[in-house]
């Protein structure tokens, strides 16, 4: 058998895997992440639940938060994955996973369509200023 190394981003949690391949890529402890509003947040306890309901929701859609226990639980293929223990990347560790994600109308995953709509303004507001500057005569 050949083993290799894994890259930080094989830890990126894809929320369109089976409820329990997510469960394992956190369990084995090799700080799985995912996004909440742009912000990377690691995934440090969890535990797999399957209603008695069906749950019709797009994978990595919040579909319950709980603010007495603190956890948020979120759709996924084959079930819910309750989130019990989070951190925001330069934050700590906390029980309170319900202060990170604020809403049930938030979807996990980083929104590649968002992002590059983000670059896309950021670019036309560098070139409109480099333009700008062109016609100053300051751009050298």
């Amino acid at each position: 058998m050949t083993a290799y190394p894994r890259r930080p981003k094989d830890n990126e949690i894809d929320w369109n895997e089976p409820v329990e391949a997510i469960y394992a890529l956190i369990d084995n402890g090799s700080e799985p992440y995912t996004f909440v509003n742009g912000k990377k947040v690691i995934l440090w306890k969890v535990h797999i639940e399957h209603p008695k309901f069906e749950c019709v929701a797009p994978f990595g859609q919040v579909a319950q938060r709980d603010s007495i226990k603190g956890s948020v639980s979120v759709a996924c293929a084959g079930g819910l994955l309750v989130i019990t223990e989070a951190q925001l990347v330069g934050g700590t560790r906390t029980h309170r996973v319900c202060d990170i994600v604020r809403t049930v109308r938030v979807r996990l995953g980083l929104d590649t369509d968002g992002e590059l709509e983000k670059l896309d303004i950021n670019r036309e507001e560098l070139e409109k200023k480099y333009r700008e500057l062109m016609v100053c005569g300051k751009v050298v």
